[in-house]
C-alpha cells in the first residue's frame, strides 16, 4: 500500500466535489485525509515529538492525489511525499522541509531570531 509522509502540524483533507445542485452545496465525491501532528509533542505518551507522520492510503487514492493540485503544491513546498513503500517517518523527514508555519515554536527558533533593542 502507498504512504503519504507529512511534516505538517495539522491533518490535511484533500477533497473532490461534484456539481452543485441549484441553491445547495456541492456533494463530496472523494476525501483523503493525510495525518498531521508532526512537530507536536505527544503528551499522552512520552512527550515524543515526531518529525514526520505517515498515512497509509489505497492505490486508488494515491493515483488521485498525484493529480490533485493542492497536494502537488504541498509536495513541491516540501511538506508531503507520496511513497510506494512503508518507511520510518523520521528517515523520510530528513529530505523534507522540517516544519510548516503552524508548528509550535521551540527554543531553537528563538536563537536565530533577530535581536531587538528591547529594554531589559
Amino acid at each position: 500500500m502507498p504512504f503519504v509522509y507529512s511534516t505538517s502540524t495539522n491533518n490535511t483533507d484533500y477533497v473532490e466535489y461534484g456539481a452543485s445542485p441549484p441553491g445547495g452545496r456541492p456533494p463530496v465525491i472523494r476525501r483523503v485525509t493525510v495525518n498531521g501532528r508532526a512537530n507536536v509533542p505527544d503528551s499522552a505518551k512520552t512527550l515524543y515529538t515526531p518529525s514526520s507522520v505517515g498515512t497509509e492510503i489505497s492505490q486508488e487514492d494515491a493515483d488521485w492525489l498525484s493529480q490533485h493540485e493542492a497536494f502537488e503544491r504541498h509536495v513541491k513546498a516540501g511538506f508531503m511525499i507520496l511513497s510506494k513503500a512503508k518507511t520510518a517517518p523520521a528517515k523520510v523527514a530528513a529530505g523534507m522541509k522540517a516544519k510548516d508555519g503552524s508548528a509550535p515554536k521551540t527554543p531553537a527558533d528563538f536563537e536565530t531570531a533577530p535581536k531587538t533593542g528591547a529594554i531589559a
